[in-house]
């Protein structure tokens, strides 16, 4: 049933919801038949929800569908190099063209997380949740295990001190 993954959560739009799982379950379908596709897919979708709390919750699941299915190697990928490689395909319209994006080396632009563990082993420690609608709310930024972001040279958490 849609109520046992999405919850109870009145602002879930239902019919949105059950879409985005038929959509969810096709991509596993098409990957798992195609599966060099994974070297060129980005992480993301579509947000089924009106509120920021939903929106979040939704990311989170979405990152723990995509490690359940394709394993958290893919899951990073899809969501740091993957993505950088399809803004550098916008040309002019992307706004880091000066550099690489999605990879860590000189001259690159980089959004970094230090985090306690490997998402390697563990992906729930960058916030992934098997949970969608009814998982505990939580704000931007508010995972335990990452301990810094960086963004564009800007420092938004910093719990190392």
């Amino acid at each position: 049933s849609l109520e046992a993954i999405f919850g109870p959560e009145e602002s879930v739009n239902k019919a949105k919801a059950r879409v985005t799982q038929q959509a969810m379950a096709s991509t596993v379908k098409v990957l798992q038949a195609v599966p060099e596709l994974l070297e060129t897919t980005t992480f993301g979708g579509d947000i089924v929800t009106n509120t920021p709390e939903n929106a979040l919750r939704t990311r989170d699941h979405e990152m723990w569908f995509w490690a359940e299915n394709f394993g958290n190697l893919a899951t990073l990928k899809a969501m740091t190099r993957n993505g950088g490689r399809l803004a550098a395909l916008t040309g002019q319209l992307n706004p880091y063209n000066e550099g690489p994006l999605g990879v860590i080396e000189p001259g690159a632009y980089a959004d970094i997380l230090l985090v306690e563990g490997n998402p390697l082993e563990d992906i729930t420690i960058l916030g992934a949740n098997r949970q969608m609608f009814d998982a505990p709310a939580r704000k931007p930024g508010s995972v335990d295990t990452i301990d810094l972001i960086m963004k564009d040279g800007v420092i938004y958490k910093n719990t190392l001190d």
